[in-house]
């Protein structure tokens, strides 16, 4: 039981690591969102250097890794 939640707690870190602002303004848009505004990849600067097209799939994404990391717990 003490290794399933060691092992859940990596796949947490793991899913919540996935930079989906970096990936989705690089791959979309050709942009690569840490080189303008605040230079962090989260929704609030992909909206501010690409617009609501990149943040939304960004905020997405970002609520998906949460309630994923929530789920696996």
């Amino acid at each position: 039981m003490d290794i399933m939640i060691i092992v859940y707690a990596v796949l947490s870190y793991l899913i919540g690591s996935i930079p989906s602002g970096l990936i989705i303004g690089k791959f979309f848009f050709n942009t690569d969102v840490r080189q303008y505004g605040s230079k962090n990849i989260g929704a609030t600067n992909t909206y501010r250097v690409i617009g609501l097209k990149a943040a939304l799939p960004v905020f997405l994404c970002d609520a998906l890794k949460g309630a994923a990391g929530v789920v696996l717990l």
